[in-house]
């Protein structure tokens, strides 16, 4: 909120801020009901990655730029010639399951950064891929068969 030079929006679904008061504030408050989303969007972070893995994968991961393709397998992430490039740690394949029991199945990936990380153990920094994932709410009267881009066991 330091950043703001001449106007700051905030949104938000509690009463946290209700005793700020400031000169030229105003507060609208929207009660109508929406429908749940069709489609969410995850930026996974380290906590969501296999970060020992990306040591043996330096070269695929030296292919890629930012913006490009990934395909959604069951344990990661595939690069366009279908060689894995990242795995999800446990705790993300965890929140994958979550998900499709709320009917949400992923649809698609993409290279949203790639950074240096450092593993403190063994004195190596290695590039990592933090992607972008495309989740899709589950139609019922839609099938989605095995082997097709919305599909993981």
């Amino acid at each position: 909120m330091t950043r703001a030079k001449q106007n700051l929006t905030i949104h938000l679904n509690g009463n946290y801020l209700d005793n700020l008061m400031t000169a030229g504030l105003e507060r609208i408050e929207n009660s109508n009901t929406f429908l749940p989303p069709s489609g969410l969007v995850l930026h996974l972070s380290h906590k969501d990655l296999n970060l020992g893995y990306f040591e043996y994968v330096q070269r695929r991961v030296s292919g890629l730029t930012s913006g490009d393709a990934l395909s959604i397998s069951d344990e990661g992430c595939k690069n366009e010639k279908g060689e894995l490039v990242l795995k999800f740690s446990r705790r993300f394949l965890e929140r994958i399951t979550e998900m499709k029991q709320k009917g949400f199945v992923p649809n698609g990936a993409k290279v949203n950064f790639i950074v240096y990380w450092t593993d403190d153990e063994k004195k190596i920094e290695v590039k990592i891929v933090l992607p972008e994932l495309n989740f899709t709410k589950y139609q019922q009267n839609a099938k989605i068969q095995p082997g097709s881009e919305n599909f993981i066991s």
